[in-house]
């Protein structure tokens, strides 16, 4: 998938961004400050962006949906002129 393959781009980006530091002049503890900034940030979004991309596990739909399903059910229930097959399962109508 796309992330992995951003994973490994990262990785090796951040991994020669000392040396590109390094070579421009940057002394060895500007290259190491920066270089550790930098990393901080990037990992960050990216977690972020994991993180975003699947919202829905961190929601508790299946009982959100449960609870909607039971009162649309005792809805159609106390509305119909027809007997009902069971009986209401919360509340009155």
């Amino acid at each position: 998938t796309y992330s992995r393959h951003l994973s490994r781009i990262m990785v090796m980006y951040l991994g020669l961004l000392p040396f590109g530091l390094v070579a421009s002049g940057i002394p060895s503890l500007g290259t190491a400050l920066a270089s550790a900034s930098i990393s901080y940030m990037l990992i960050g979004i990216d977690e972020i962006g994991m993180e975003i991309e699947n919202p829905f596990p961190l929601l508790p739909l299946q009982q959100l949906a449960g609870v909607i399903q039971t009162d649309v059910a005792t809805q159609l229930l106390c509305h119909q002129d027809l007997p009902p097959s069971s009986p209401p399962l919360e509340g009155n109508c």
